[in-house]
């Protein structure tokens, strides 16, 4: 037996269109193409119609603050349209910005104005950061509110020593198993929270990250991807069989893939690297542009997405960009990272921006500089013959 279909996406479109204008200037395929585009789950849907269930047809123009998210967002695209909105303002800076946050006096603003108010030195890490808690007269960051003794205690009804999500009268609740129905999984057979209804039944949070994040054979078709939409007699398949939209199709090349967010890794990866290029100058993006060419067409995109923000090499790659480093061999051996170093001068030789060097012999050369330091004349008359300037490193007569 399967679940009923969700009508949420028809009544969205019916209230809107009930609204008057602008929607029934765009049309009811218009409107439709919106909504698929601002929420392509049911879920996302849902959370939709609560709000047009309530909202009366001057939301467009009233500027009302607590607009929830979606509501910003579809103003946002309206406007992108050409459309005459007005959008609520930050009460912190002014600005038009998305509004996520409610302050203590009830006054909404951005996410950097709440950081702006909340961000200082914490006590425990000693670091500038958003402070989330207060304890024992110490602030305290999420990393290091996390990492106390007392922030673990064993939920009652998992077992498991984690943070406390919920605290009930029974006892403390971990974010696995609170909030949402606990039933036994249809997959896994364990007792978890219910995160979606797959086959008719209920699926838990770590299966549900299976099928939504595994690229296996469909068992129609064959085909190789995400087999994460319920067909008529209720089992898995790719949407091409179904024939049903898939919910996890990436919001930017509206190919379906596993996403974080609304967006596959490719896209994100391409999102990222395209802002880390943006920062450098003219010339050097067009002396870098082999290397940007062969991130994005790395083998792991998920890894590619995240590594412009984690990896020293992709820091050190950001300062040649603005041309704070030059683009040469000295330049790298003058950074700290010795493994970032290596990996980054790696990629720019292997794609011809830098010539080929025999770096092994130049750090030879520089260990010997340094150690014939302060050592007998004796010594420095044997080595000394090895002291080999660091040019003839990348002569053609030392790479051969």
């Amino acid at each position: 037996m399967t679940s009923p279909r969700s009508t949420a996406l028809l009544d969205n479109i019916s209230a809107l269109l009930d609204h008057g204008d602008p929607w029934t200037t765009i049309g009811e395929e218009g409107v439709r193409s919106l909504l698929e585009q601002l929420a392509p789950t049911t879920m996302g849907q849902a959370h939709l119609r609560r709000f047009l269930a309530d909202a009366n047809a001057n939301w467009t123009t009233d500027a009302d603050p607590n607009l929830p998210r979606q509501a910003q967002r579809l103003l946002r695209m309206l406007r992108e349209r050409g459309i005459s909105v007005v959008l609520p303002l930050c009460s912190g800076c002014g600005r038009d910005q998305l509004l996520t946050q409610t302050l203590e006096d009830g006054r909404r603003v951005c996410n950097n104005c709440r950081d702006a108010r909340y961000t200082r030195r914490c006590d425990g890490c000693d670091k500038v950061r958003v402070i989330s808690h207060r304890i024992d007269g110490k602030s305290l960051c999420g990393t290091c509110r996390r990492q106390r003794p007392e922030a673990k205690e064993t939920c009652i009804r998992c077992g498991h020593d984690r943070l406390v999500q919920n605290r009930t009268p029974d006892g403390p609740v971990c974010s696995q198993c609170a909030p949402g129905k606990i039933e036994p999984c249809v997959h896994c057979g364990h007792k978890r929270r219910v995160r979606v209804r797959f086959r008719g039944g209920a699926t838990c949070e770590p299966c549900f990250n299976v099928i939504r994040r595994t690229r296996r054979p469909c068992p129609r078709c064959g085909a190789v991807g995400l087999v994460a939409s319920v067909a008529d007699d209720g089992t898995l398949a790719c949407s091409t069989c179904t024939g049903v939209r898939s919910r996890f199709i990436c919001a930017d090349c509206g190919v379906e893939d596993v996403r974080n967010g609304k967006r596959c890794f490719p896209c994100l990866a391409r999102i990222a690297l395209d802002d880390l290029f943006a920062a450098g100058t003219s010339a050097r993006r067009q002396a870098l542009e082999p290397l940007r060419q062969r991130l994005l067409r790395h083998p792991e995109p998920k890894s590619m997405a995240r590594w412009p923000g984690r990896s020293a090499s992709a820091k050190i790659l950001r300062e040649i960009l603005t041309e704070r480093i030059d683009l040469t061999h000295e330049a790298l051996d003058q950074q700290a990272s010795v493994q970032a170093v290596s990996l980054l001068r790696h990629a720019l030789v292997d794609v011809g921006v830098l010539d080929p060097r025999d770096t092994a012999w130049v750090q030879f050369v520089a260990w010997i500089e340094t150690f014939l330091e302060g050592h007998p004349e004796q010594m420095v008359r044997i080595l000394g013959p090895l002291r080999l300037s660091r040019e003839s490193a990348s002569s053609p007569e030392r790479r051969a």
